[in-house]
């Protein structure tokens, strides 16, 4: 495995996972960030744990993600990221631990799915200040999607943020944040900025108290 094109890909997963940290979008052990690198050469590298999921991937078997350590903090992330980021090859059935610790973030059915999108590479899930006082009429008018109440890490919310991502590159999850996907880990954070502008800095009137 070519390891400058890995490390490069870490190194963009601390930039982000320290911006998150300083804007206090991802406090405690909310926020999980995965990149993914392609179909680069991997050669005889040992798998060193296997996780499996039975989720659709046929279209990214064989790349390999880096993605966030379940239960790691984004400070932990961006200051060790030997022991909070991992590298995985996609298998059907299974991610298969290639560098770094497991496993991935409990999150991992949604980051998987939306890498299987054309041109995605980079996601971000991360909550932002009052987002559980968001209604859903207001999200859409802004132009984002949104996935109703469901249980975070379930398959079911990963297949209904695939649904919401063939229309929207920034979906709110009523109730746990937002996550974003773009070409890039740079561009999707500047798609979280977009909901901190467009929800919050502009739009007051957007947060609702709920009944």
């Amino acid at each position: 495995m070519d390891n400058g094109f890995i490390l490069n890909g870490i190194r963009s997963i601390c930039d982000t996972a320290r911006e998150l940290e300083a804007r206090g979008w991802a406090k405690g052990f909310f926020g999980n960030i995965s990149i993914k690198l392609g179909r680069p050469d991997i050669g005889t590298m040992k798998v060193r744990g296997r996780y499996n999921h039975d989720l659709p991937v046929e279209n990214i078997i064989g790349c390999i993600l880096l993605i966030t350590r379940s239960g790691s903090t984004m400070s932990e992330v961006s200051k060790d990221p030997g022991n909070h980021v991992g590298a995985y090859g996609v298998s059907k059935g299974s991610l298969d631990l290639l560098r770094g610790r497991g496993p991935p973030t409990s999150e991992i059915g949604s980051h998987l799915l939306i890498h299987g999108i054309d041109g995605i590479s980079g996601v971000i899930h991360c909550h932002l200040e009052n987002m559980d006082r968001i209604v859903r009429d207001e999200v859409l008018k802004n132009g984002f999607g949104w996935v109703g109440k469901l249980e975070p890490g379930s398959p079911e919310l990963a297949l209904a943020t695939l649904e919401a991502a063939r229309r929207h590159d920034t979906i709110i999850w009523d109730g746990h944040g937002v996550i974003c996907f773009a070409g890039d880990l740079e561009r999707a954070l500047d798609l979280v900025f977009g909901v901190d502008d467009r929800l919050f800095s502009r739009d007051q009137s957007v947060l609702v108290p709920r009944e």
